[in-house]
């Protein structure tokens, strides 16, 4: 009587469309709801009849996520998938409000991203399907590129277009409705954009703990263009279109920057070049040029990083460099934070006298007074002549943040020229300010500095 009266209460029914994984790891999606069960959409049949399925609220605030138990009642195949019909096994009173609650935040959802969303995870599926079909063949890797250099025009292009009018709405939300939405987009492509895509799950995951590690950046600069990298061929396309995004590539075009500024500063100089890297990361610059054995004039390289584990990258790296191609360079380590740049004299003592300060992934995650005082410090480390580069993100050209910031949780700070020409107006001895106009893709800016 009292599981009578409860469904009376709670009473409801919806077509919300939620991913789901059951507990035998089946993944899905629900196509209807209502308070005596769902109806389901999964990619195999499940092993057992009764299953359970992780409802995730998306407003953690109001509740932690909770676990209903199914019961599979009947299954039926269409379009490659299964179609499951299930009773909810214990719908008592908390269960039947919890879903109401969780179908209530659904709805609260711009009506439009939903739409957005639905289009393109239908479509993603779809692909995931045909590439699914095609790996049964066991094509080889070359037959693989083939199939995927046919399809990803049309692909990106849909890609692109979906990222693109996804932020037209994001950026408009207030925090928490942005964070809303931020969860449902986070489950929607769970199963597409998740722990199966590499790339993706490591920038969504962060195991160093912050965005933009020297691991995402040598994801960047090692499966660009025509390489690979997954097993299957829905993940190679995925982790192929991360590295390919006008993002990603000004990343690549930033390392080429800074290796061209590097053998600038080598050439002109009659004694030993003093160039320094701030927040150095995997330093791909240096060692692309150590590689190619083309610093040929004595030169001292300091890469300074707060991570221990980038700077360990980058002596292991350099440490398989043949000795003759590095033998007019000396490389320091520094690990510190930056923040010491400002209020520590040793550690300023440390990185001294510079011809060629440059700084790739520092400012975008820093507030404009702690930029201000960073710019300071560090024009002030350069010697007489010196450049100081500072690159940060730019505001235009900005489309793909859908796909990095709402689904990587990647933040970073947008800038324009006037915003960081604004660091530099208590500067001295400053004998030219400019930006540099180099990257193609033009998501970066360059803000060049020279010391009288």
């Amino acid at each position: 009587m009292d599981s009578v009266l409860t469904q009376k209460r709670n009473k409801f029914k919806s077509e919300a469309i939620f991913p789901v994984i059951l507990s035998d790891g089946t993944l899905g999606e629900t196509i209807k709801i209502d308070n005596t069960g769902v109806l389901l959409e999964l990619e195999k049949a499940p092993d057992t009849a009764i299953v359970s399925v992780d409802i995730k609220l998306l407003d953690s605030g109001l509740l932690e996520n909770f676990e209903i138990k199914l019961k599979i009642i009947k299954t039926t195949e269409k379009n490659g998938m299964v179609l499951c019909n299930a009773v909810f096994l214990e719908p008592n009173e908390k269960l039947l409000s919890n879903l109401q609650l969780a179908l209530n935040q659904y709805q609260s959802l711009s009506s439009d991203f939903i739409q957005l969303t639905k289009i393109i995870r239908g479509f993603l599926k779809k692909i995931r399907t045909e590439s699914i079909e095609f790996d049964k063949q066991k094509p080889d890797k070359k037959t693989q590129a083939n199939f995927i250099d046919l399809r990803k025009p049309m692909v990106f292009t849909k890609l692109d277009k979906h990222f693109q009018e996804i932020w037209e709405i994001a950026k408009n939300l207030d925090k928490q409705n942005y964070r809303r939405h931020q969860l449902y987009y986070q489950q929607m492509f769970y199963d597409l954009f998740g722990p199966n895509i590499e790339i993706n799950w490591h920038i969504y995951r962060k195991p160093l703990g912050y965005s933009g590690d020297y691991l995402a950046m040598n994801y960047i600069y090692d499966y660009y263009k025509n390489k690979f990298l997954g097993n299957s061929t829905f993940e190679k396309l995925i982790n192929h279109y991360t590295c390919n995004i006008p993002f990603s590539n000004s990343n690549i075009e930033r390392k080429d920057f800074f290796r061209k500024q590097i053998m600038l500063e080598i050439a002109k100089k009659r004694e030993k070049a003093r160039i320094l890297s701030v927040g150095s990361g995997p330093a791909r610059e240096l060692i692309e040029l150590l590689i190619n054995n083309e610093i040929k004039s004595p030169a001292v390289f300091t890469c300074f990083d707060f991570e221990e584990k980038a700077l360990k990258y980058v002596r292991d790296e350099i440490g398989k460099v043949s000795e003759g191609n590095k033998k007019f360079i000396t490389i320091h380590y520094v690990q510190d934070d930056v923040l010491n740049i400002i209020v520590k004299k040793d550690t300023r003592d440390k990185i001294a006298n510079q011809d060629l300060i440059y700084v790739s992934g520092i400012f975008d995650y820093l507030g404009n007074q702690f930029c201000s005082r960073l710019t300071k410090q560090l024009f002030q480390l350069l010697k007489n002549g010196g450049t100081l580069i500072i690159c940060n993100a730019s505001t235009k050209n900005y489309c793909h943040r859908a796909y990095f910031e709402m689904l990587g949780e990647w933040k970073m700070f947008y800038r324009t020229e006037e915003e960081m020409l604004g660091w530099t107006i208590n500067l001295k001895d400053a004998s030219e300010i400019k930006f540099e106009d180099y990257l193609e893709t033009n998501n970066y800016l360059f803000l060049v500095i020279r010391k009288s």
